[in-house]
């Protein structure tokens, strides 16, 4: 077993730490939120009340609610959406919330559920480097 107080002159120079896809969707859902906050934070008054805050570190259960909510509502407003603004719409917001509602969204929601538990390898690799790339570039 590798010990770094003895082993400290050894030719290892860091250690990769991998979670598991469960953790990996928990942070990616976080990491989104906080991300994307002005978007969550009005959300979060619609649903908890007009005085309640987002907190800067939300609880796991709040982001998933979050999550869920902002989720369902897209898939409900969807089309009229797309049709009230249309495909060829250049307004850098809407650009932005469309990235997110049609990019991020559904990639973080069925990350774990769907991806990892569907048990494709390739269509779960696919999906880890397009979250890697979401969140580092």
């Amino acid at each position: 077993m590798w010990d770094p107080v003895k082993q400290s002159t050894s030719s290892v120079s860091s250690l990769i730490i991998w979670q598991g896809p469960f953790h990996v969707s928990l942070n990616a859902q976080e990491s989104m939120v906080l991300l994307f906050r002005p978007v969550f934070e009005k959300l979060y008054k619609k649903l908890f009340g007009r005085d309640k805050v987002l907190p800067k570190k939300p609880k796991p259960h709040r982001i998933n609610t979050l999550t869920t909510a902002a989720f369902g509502g897209w898939t409900i407003v969807w089309d009229a959406v797309l049709h009230q603004f249309g495909p060829t719409c250049k307004d850098s917001e809407y650009a932005l919330l469309l990235h997110l509602f049609n990019e991020v969204l559904p990639l973080v929601f069925y990350f774990y559920c769907k991806i990892f538990r569907g048990g494709d390898f390739n269509k779960w690799l696919a999906a880890t480097f397009r979250m890697f790339y979401f969140y580092h570039f």
